[in-house]
């Protein structure tokens, strides 16, 4: 039996005669070309959502929701963890910073954007616990043939929470300094039949690290291995977290379901995924950026020490970062993709505000107080006691700062980085005075003041004195 159907209802085409059956066919596979059109036009739109320019400032803004403040140390924490998926450009990040700054809270919240088979999670570790890692665990498989344990953390984020001493990054040292993707550990195991035998672990690299510790004074050669950040602590960063507290503690479920509908989160998630998934291991900084790379490292750095080597590689991975994220808008060749100018400024700006810092190798909380406290209250020419120190800083920042810290952390940091020099004054307390950093020390200080406070750096200084080569 036929009936006359002048036209489809749903797809508007005339159909003529047709039976009921044919028509209700005819319907139903209108309605499923009309999902995949929809699903397709909607694969479309993120395609294209995900090839919007995207800055540094962008990604700061999205970590707002969560982070407020801290917009220099969030963003190089989540372009650091961003470098996990390139072959070799991974960095080790050391967040030291006093009790409750609120160093693990910032990594975590940086780490909820990745997805969570690549982060590995931990409240601390021992110096040779990652050489013991059990063969049948997690991250080690027994190599039957050659006798070793390999241990895999190759594109993994490793976060240690809570790092009270640095025998972890010294045991460490050659596998965090990239000299090799595979570094071979010699240890040895006390069995109850056998006694000592010695055993052999393969650490596969690479692997991004960031250690939390409310250490200050490491060794330089930690110091070297790593970019040193330092949450910010000032009274505008403090009201701001309380009451981002108090929104999440006062309505949990309600705090929840609006981060989870937060499109501009569920977006930067999607740029981590799809770049994780492009294939993409590398990034190629052309002749013309290489040269102005150059020539702006060598305007900065005019006498160049061997710490600056590493810095400049630090550097170029957040060129590298910049570019990873905007990957879909740069030119690709095989599996790397081509850095730009806008890469290499955005990079730069951000670089610039914790270089002090950290070409001085000390954390960006230290220099802080050197800037505000003692630089503030002391001279060349006028040295301050510790106790004028402490009172300073009790001013300034209207909390005490405990003596022991004082004496083991910060001034051991900043003696070793040149910025302060003590002497011993027969019948009185020992006076420090704070150095010019080569000569601009207080044109660094002015131009400091007023910008993000939670770079701790300011503008790169042109480093030609003795401060940055004692680094």
């Amino acid at each position: 039996m036929t009936v006359t159907a002048s036209s489809c209802p749903i797809c508007l085409q005339e159909l003529g005669e047709i039976s009921a059956e044919g028509l209700e066919n005819h319907k139903a596979y209108c309605r499923a070309r009309e999902t995949e059109e929809v699903t397709h036009r909607k694969q479309v739109a993120d395609i294209l959502c995900l090839t919007e320019p995207y800055s540094f400032d962008d990604v700061a803004r999205v970590l707002g929701t969560t982070i407020k403040n801290d917009t220099t140390t969030k963003t190089i924490l989540f372009v650091g963890m961003l470098l996990t998926y390139t072959d070799e450009e991974q960095i080790n990040i050391l967040m030291a910073a006093e009790s409750a700054a609120g160093k693990s809270y910032l990594v975590l919240e940086v780490a909820d954007y990745f997805p969570k088979d690549d982060v590995l999670k931990l409240g601390g570790a021992s110096p040779t616990s990652f050489m013991h890692e059990a063969s049948t665990g997690k991250l080690a498989t027994w190599n039957e043939e050659s006798k070793e344990t390999l241990v895999n953390l190759e594109r993994k984020i490793v976060i240690l929470l809570d790092q009270p001493h640095d025998l972890l990054l010294q045991k460490l040292r050659a596998f965090l300094s990239h000299d090799e993707k595979e570094i071979v550990y010699k240890i040895t195991d006390r069995s109850q039949k056998s006694g000592l035998r010695t055993r052999t672990i393969r650490i596969r690299g690479f692997s991004t690290w960031v250690f939390c510790s409310a250490a200050l004074n490491y060794d330089q050669q930690e110091r070297t291995r790593n970019l040193q950040l330092s949450p910010d602590t000032n009274l505008e960063k403090v009201k701001s977290a309380a009451w981002l507290l108090l929104d999440r503690q006062s309505d949990r479920a309600k705090y929840r379901a609006g981060m989870a509908a937060n499109k501009d989160r569920e977006k930067l998630r999607a740029l981590v995924l799809d770049l994780k998934q492009s294939g993409v291991k590398d990034v190629t900084i052309p002749d013309s950026l290489k040269q102005e790379i150059h020539r702006q490292w060598e305007d900065t750095h005019q006498r160049m020490v061997p710490r600056h080597v590493r810095d400049l590689g630090r550097f170029l991975s957040l060129v590298k970062a910049r570019a990873l994220l905007n990957w879909r808008l740069r030119t690709r060749e095989d599996d790397s993709i081509v850095a730009t100018e806008e890469d290499y400024t955005d990079a730069w700006k951000l670089y610039s505000k914790v270089s002090v810092a950290n070409e001085l190798g000390i954390a960006p909380q230290v220099y802080r107080i050197f800037e505000d406290v003692i630089a503030k209250i002391g001279a060349l020419d006028h040295g301050v006691t510790k106790r004028e120190i402490l009172t300073e800083y009790h001013a300034v920042y209207g909390r005490a700062l405990q003596p022991k810290s004082l004496e083991k952390d910060v001034l051991p940091c900043l003696e070793a980085s040149g910025l302060v020099s003590e002497q011993k004054i027969s019948g009185s307390e020992t006076m420090y005075y704070p150095h010019p950093l080569g000569g601009h020390l207080t044109e660094v200080i002015r131009d400091t003041k007023g910008t993000d406070p939670s770079g701790g750096g300011g503008n790169a200084p042109n480093h030609s004195g003795g401060a940055v080569e004692a680094a």
